[in-house]
């Protein structure tokens, strides 16, 4: 048994609104299942800010990332980041690096 640890970082950023949100993440879901099939199961980290949540409400974002998660066997778990500002991509991946130190 492996104690590799895949994962892959959905930023929805700046520029990605509630009303794109949804064919926004199946493209980003989409462009990398190559890599989630070549690796097996994949924990996704889809980060997105307070105010966003505020705007799609939690419950329609939880079924919009249920729904297109059900599309893609290779992911093992998802976990919504909650930021109050924006994240660059390197605050995202140190903050996943991060994760999976404590997690160890």
């Amino acid at each position: 048994m492996s104690d590799e640890r895949y994962a892959t970082i959905v930023n929805a950023g700046a520029a990605v609104t509630p009303l794109n949100f949804r064919p926004w993440l199946r493209s980003e879901l989409r462009r990398q299942s190559y890599s989630g099939h070549k690796s097996g199961g994949v924990e996704v980290y889809v980060f997105v800010t307070k105010a966003f949540i505020t705007a799609l409400g939690r419950k329609k974002l939880h079924k919009i990332i249920s729904d297109t998660v059900e599309l893609h066997c290779w992911i093992r778990d998802t976990q919504v980041i909650t930021t109050e500002i924006p994240v660059t991509a390197e605050q995202a991946t140190n903050y996943v690096e991060t994760q999976g130190d404590e997690g160890l």
